[in-house]
């Protein structure tokens, strides 16, 4: 039997994004598992490109859904907590997210990253109590690393020290979406964002 790894690549993407993200493309544009382990240029640009692709989709989905929490279009002109419910989105999907913003709404509260928090401090653990997944803590942490790298504060001194960082306590639990988040972002703004 083949073990199937969920998440591959630098963006972290699981099989099924890779599916979404060929839809529609030409057969050589297209995208493939052992695309999403490669490390020869090729790879590394089909890596990053379902990457950003699946972050500008998140980010429009949840835009359509809430666009009082989600005002903009494009991740440039976004605010941090805007980024964070889409980092979220990005680790565990966007409709899981629009679903516990919905059940924020449904309950009075502001769809927001913050009373996501507040109101779902467990999401990502199962029955037993054991972390699955913790994509609050992700969002989080992603962005304070984005920042302390951006600022110079960050006291890592090498790749290990900031994984060790990112790492949310499951086993594998830490995305290298952090890593390329400055490019990442880039790609999306200049290839996926909406035009108006």
């Amino acid at each position: 039997m083949v073990k199937v790894c969920n998440a591959l690549g630098l963006m972290q993407v699981i099989p099924v994004t890779v599916a979404w993200y060929n839809e529609g493309l030409p057969e050589a544009e297209r995208a493939t598992i052992e695309d999403m382990t490669g490390t020869d240029e090729r790879a590394i640009r089909l890596q990053i490109r379902s990457g950003c692709k699946f972050l500008a989709h998140v980010n429009n989905y949840l835009h359509q859904r809430f666009p009082e929490t989600m005002p903009e279009r494009s991740l440039a002109n976004a605010t941090d907590d805007q980024i964070k419910l889409v980092l979220a989105g990005y680790a565990v999907g966007n409709g899981a997210v629009a679903e516990k913003m919905q059940q924020a709404k449904d309950e009075g509260y502001s769809p927001t990253f913050a009373n996501l928090k507040r109101l779902f401090p467990t999401w990502g653990q199962n029955a037993s109590g054991k972390w699955i997944n913790r994509p609050l803590t992700y969002a989080d942490n992603t962005i304070t690393n984005f920042k302390a790298n951006r600022s110079g504060s960050f006291t890592g001194t090498k790749a290990g020290d900031l994984i060790a960082r990112l790492k949310t306590g499951n086993k594998g639990g830490y995305f290298a979406l952090a890593l390329c988040l400055t490019a990442a972002g880039w790609a999306v703004n200049r290839y996926y964002s909406p035009k108006d």
